[in-house]
């Protein structure tokens, strides 16, 4: 059972208007290019004749297990950062904040869910190097911009790459998260899962 106002409250109504943004209903699914080694419980059915399979947001069964990742980094992790990647498998979903474009970058598989944990532990060596607190990516607004929540403050901030002190943006993620806009899903979107 989802904590209302918490992150995984927020993400089941933002999965909510994000379906319906989208006319997802009983004759219209999202849809993605099938990746043979790449599969995910997000997967309905078969592939189609032209390639792409259905797929929905899905509960993690069991959900993440993030103690070695906070092993590695030597502190845990967020109450808000483990929420957001450690209870659904989904494809990347495209969204706008306050008018700027950016894609949540959600796990597809436990395969996406390694793939990140590294990521972010090279993320955290950088921070430490710089001198710098860890923070947690979690969306992409461009190929030199993303967003990601502060763990010690669990505040979201704006990261740009090359560039000292993240710029803060909400106090929470989960402020953030009913901020959004969903925007139309296109297999674009889907291509290339971020981690991969």
């Amino acid at each position: 059972m989802s904590r209302p106002g918490g992150v995984d409250h927020a993400l089941e109504i933002l999965f909510q208007r994000f379906v319906a943004r989208n006319g997802v209903g009983e004759d219209r699914h999202l849809e993605r290019p099938w990746e043979p080694d790449f599969e995910s419980a997000c997967v309905l059915g078969g592939v189609a004749s032209d390639g792409q399979v259905r797929w929905k947001p899905t509960r993690q069964q069991p959900p993440a297990d993030f103690g070695p990742l906070e092993e590695a980094l030597e502190t845990p992790l967020h109450a808000d950062i483990r929420a957001f990647f450690g209870a659904w498998w989904s494809d990347h979903l495209p969204v706008t904040y306050e008018g700027v474009p950016c894609d949540l970058l959600f796990v597809w598989n436990r395969d996406d869910l390694e793939m990140l944990q590294a990521n972010l532990i090279g993320h955290a060596m950088e921070k430490r190097r710089i001198g710098e607190s860890f923070t947690a990516f979690f969306a992409a607004v461009d190929e030199f911009r993303f967003l990601s929540v502060d763990n010690a403050t669990g505040a979201v901030v704006l990261e740009t790459l090359g560039r000292r002190g993240p710029e803060r943006v909400t106090d929470s993620l989960a402020e953030f998260l009913v901020r959004i806009e969903c925007a139309d899903y296109t297999t674009s979107h889907s291509a290339d899962n971020g981690q991969k």
